[in-house]
């Protein structure tokens, strides 16, 4: 919100160039993350920062990149960002162990597919639904 402020600011004083600089840095100032992770955080409330630089870590570095993934891999991914593991396999949570909002708890496994539907979703309006097949055939 801050920085949508101090841009609308900056036109009305005429301020063009520093206008343009803060707009440059509206989306990480707003979710506090660097570069290389605004385009992951397009997936927000899904990814929040934590999570979105899991996925970029493991190689997940864009939403078509993670569109393309497999729910298994996303998963594995979260399960890994998760701040505590059981080394026993059979304990894994029945019960949602990521917070969506604040009454929205899911699994690593029903995250994953709600990430992977979302980043589909953002790929198929970025290229003007031309890419529907491509996905349904993965």
């Amino acid at each position: 919100m801050f920085p949508g402020m101090v841009t609308v600011f900056c036109n009305r004083l005429g301020w063009n160039n520093l206008e343009l600089l803060v707009a440059q840095f509206r989306e990480r100032l707003h979710f506090g993350v660097q570069r290389d992770l605004c385009d992951l955080i397009r997936l927000h409330p899904l990814l929040n920062a934590q999570r979105a630089r899991h996925l970029h870590s493991a190689g997940l570095e864009t939403v078509a990149m993670v569109a393309g993934a497999t729910p298994g891999a996303v998963e594995e991914i979260l399960l890994a960002a998760t701040p505590f593991q059981s080394t026993k396999l059979a304990e894994r949570p029945t019960q949602g162990t990521i917070w969506l909002s604040s009454s929205w708890c899911v699994t690593e496994a029903e995250a994953a597919g709600l990430i992977i539907t979302e980043a589909r979703q953002l790929v198929q309006v970025s290229q003007g639904n031309n890419c529907s097949l491509y996905f349904l055939t993965r």
